[in-house]
């Protein structure tokens, strides 16, 4: 129950728990996922607060998202997933979802639109995990 809890603050980077900080980085590897793949898992956490109004949840989102950029912190605790080049590659997706929130675009949420943002053609959709992972509902 310790884990799942700290996943909510995202930096276990100071931890003497090796099995906690890979814990979080599997968590946060999300965000290192193919620019497509990302957009989609963007798309699907605006559904789960698609109760909250759009302007407050593209504001709020990227404030949480900027701030594992400027926190001065990389965003994966153990230093493998960073020689990987999983930092490299979350940091260029949520940099860019932030950019795209800022304009109150959300990634995933577009109607079959396609963006280019940074060179990236990234194909955006509303769809419910059932309909990603073709699964009966």
């Amino acid at each position: 129950m310790r884990f799942v809890i700290e996943t909510a603050r995202h930096d276990v980077s100071a931890s003497p728990d090796v099995t906690l900080r890979r814990f979080v980085d599997a968590d946060m590897s999300v965000l290192a996922k193919e620019p497509g793949a990302y957009d989609v898992y963007a798309g699907l956490i605006r559904r789960e607060y698609v109760h909250v109004d759009k302007d407050v949840y593209c504001s709020k989102r990227a404030e949480v998202l900027t701030s594992f950029l400027q926190n001065g912190r990389p965003i994966f605790a153990c230093e493998a997933m960073r020689e990987a080049g999983l930092e490299e590659r979350a940091r260029k997706n949520v940099e860019r979802e932030v950019r795209l929130l800022k304009e109150g675009v959300i990634p995933g949420e577009c109607d079959w639109r396609r963006l280019v943002v940074d060179g990236v053609m990234s194909y955006a959709f509303r769809a419910s995990p059932a309909q990603i992972w073709n699964l009966p509902k």
